[in-house]
């Protein structure tokens, strides 16, 4: 299970990019378990944090495949300002089931 932590304001966006190097594999090897708990632990107030959440639940990785979670995420990062999670949407509408 992924574990919630939770950052100072001022280091949110490094919680994000953290969970970034870990989806991308710059320096280290891609995890995207690792990538997952942190954009869990920035994710309740970063938006890109919400939509880079629900891109890894809308395909498995680093976590149970699972649509719903990730329509939810997306939604909230839409909703937060992330223009790419209204797109990201339409894709959990239309993904084949697990």
């Amino acid at each position: 299970m992924v574990q919630k932590r939770r950052p100072e304001q001022g280091n949110l966006k490094r919680v994000y990019a953290t969970g970034v190097i870990y989806v991308k594999g710059w320096g280290t090897k891609k995890d995207y378990r690792q990538a997952a708990q942190w954009f869990v632990a920035a994710g309740d107030r970063d938006p890109d944090a919400q939509n880079n959440l629900g891109y890894l639940y809308l395909k498995g990785l680093g976590v149970p495949k699972d649509l719903s979670k990730a329509f939810q995420l997306f939604q909230r990062a839409a909703n937060g300002g992330n223009a790419d999670a209204k797109e990201a949407m339409d894709k959990c509408t239309t993904a084949e089931p697990p």
